[in-house]
């Protein structure tokens, strides 16, 4: 249903009639937002492939400087012809995936977290990650076998020239194997124990800036009274605890009631981590 009606008529309508116009007006909107901003995001893709390929031409005629002009029109055929569906464009809303997923706020357009695009940006970059990480993998199993073989051709030499020496290789080999296990395995353990010690350390001291700020919580809050006005400290309220105030600046209530946990281990990571 489409209203056709002023806001000056909506005022005249009964309550309970009213808050339903109202709520169909509202649902109208927000579904002309999605359309809008799908529309939106379907000419920037479409415009930026575009872009892309007109970029890559002009770097190609650029590059092929002097050569006959037949060629070049070759060239932009080419270009023209190839398919830009390998080229992925997201135009992703951060605002409204974080609205949806993350801040209990209504999003600025899109209702559905798909929409956003940050779910396919994502599964895109996880995807390039496994393809690069296997080929990776292949590359490293190759060389290893390459390497592997060679060492096997040679241990198993059966010339009477490099048996002798085959077989101490052998032996040799075999023995720093042995060591570089047992080499291998003390460190971990060091690494382990030390690891083990240096998380307790910082436990201990998460647990003392937790006290610490239970502590001061109700000194904090006090604070506030007496550094902002009331519009001030109702606007920080209002915006869980972070606001930007013309008069006195950058308001975080939740950094000055959580500060004392952060120091507490501020250092103990940074000496964790060197």
């Amino acid at each position: 249903m489409i209203y056709m009606i002023s806001k000056y008529q909506l005022y005249s309508v009964p309550g309970n009639e009213r808050f339903q116009i109202e709520k169909d007006l509202s649902q109208i909107q927000q579904a002309m937002k999605v359309i809008c901003g799908k529309a939106r995001s379907e000419k920037a893709q479409k415009q930026l492939k575009e872009d892309y390929k007109s970029g890559l031409r002009d770097m190609k005629r650029f590059a092929k400087q002097g050569i006959d002009e037949d060629d070049e029109d070759e060239d932009d055929k080419d270009d023209d012809d190839n398919n830009d569906d390998n080229l992925r464009v997201f135009c992703v809303s951060s605002n409204d995936y974080q609205c949806l997923k993350e801040v209990n706020e209504p999003p600025t357009v899109f209702d559905n977290v798909e929409d956003t695009e940050i779910p396919k940006l994502r599964k895109w970059i996880k995807e390039m990650g496994e393809r690069k990480k296997q080929a990776a993998t292949e590359l490293l199993m190759f060389n290893l076998g390459l390497f592997l073989n060679e060492i096997k051709n040679y241990l198993t030499e059966n010339d009477f020239e490099f048996k002798d020496d085959s077989e101490i290789v052998k032996s040799e080999v075999e023995k720093v194997c042995k060591e570089l296990q047992q080499e291998l395995q003390n460190t971990s353990v060091k690494l382990l124990y030390e690891l083990r010690k240096e998380i307790s350390k910082t436990e201990n001291n998460l647990a003392k800036g937790v006290r610490s700020a239970e502590e001061t919580a109700v000194a904090v809050c006090k604070s506030w009274d007496e550094l902002y006005k009331w519009q001030t400290y109702k606007a920080a309220v209002n915006r869980y605890g972070v606001y930007k105030s013309r008069s006195v600046g950058e308001i975080n209530f939740n950094y000055q009631l959580v500060s004392p946990l952060i120091i507490s281990i501020l250092i103990r990571w940074t000496d964790f981590f060197k």
